[in-house]
């Protein structure tokens, strides 16, 4: 499956189902094993330098390093009037919108091990809505937005596009 345009009437179950089975057939592509490696090989440096092991410290590192490496990818927006989910493989060569670049987040972090999901976020009275990712770490749920470069684990999509300004993964704009 390569990209999929979805009708405006598709329910939200229906979206974030077929996001969350993007993201588990993603994490078994070879793109996907080559960015968790690469992922993984920065984790393995950063160990070194953890002064206390408590809680998930180990899944914490995993997924900072999963979020700075989908963060290395552009942001672009999907074409005027059309919702289309993409396949990993596009996404890991191309960049692509908050669906695209969340889809690969969570793959790489389903590839590594991390429980993780594709979140949608409803705005109401936005010309459209947005999707995040949902780690859990010490069985919470932490945000981690791929599509807003230098967003942060645990911090909320808002919070990030207010820090950065990158309104426009929200606005609909291209960046």
């Amino acid at each position: 499956m390569e990209a999929v345009c979805i009708q405006e009437t598709t329910p939200v179950c229906s979206r974030v189902h077929l996001l969350h089975q993007f993201a588990i057939d993603g994490s078994r592509t070879e793109i996907v094993a080559r960015l968790a490696a690469r992922v993984m090989a920065r984790v393995r440096v950063r160990v070194m330098d953890v002064q206390v092991h408590t809680g998930d410290w180990y899944a914490t590192l995993i997924a900072e390093e999963a979020l700075a490496e989908v963060h290395k990818l552009p942001y672009q927006g999907d074409p005027p009037d059309k919702d289309c989910y993409r396949d990993v493989e596009i996404t890991a060569r191309q960049g692509g919108e908050c669906k695209a670049l969340n889809i690969l987040l969570v793959a790489i972090l389903l590839r590594l091990g991390v429980r993780a999901e594709v979140g949608w976020i409803l705005q109401t009275g936005m010309p459209l809505n947005h999707v995040a990712s949902k780690v859990w770490i010490n069985g919470q749920p932490l945000w981690a937005d791929g599509s807003i470069h230098g967003a942060k684990l645990g911090e909320s999509p808002y919070e990030a596009i207010e820090r950065t300004g990158a309104y426009h993964v929200v606005e609909g704009q291209a960046a």
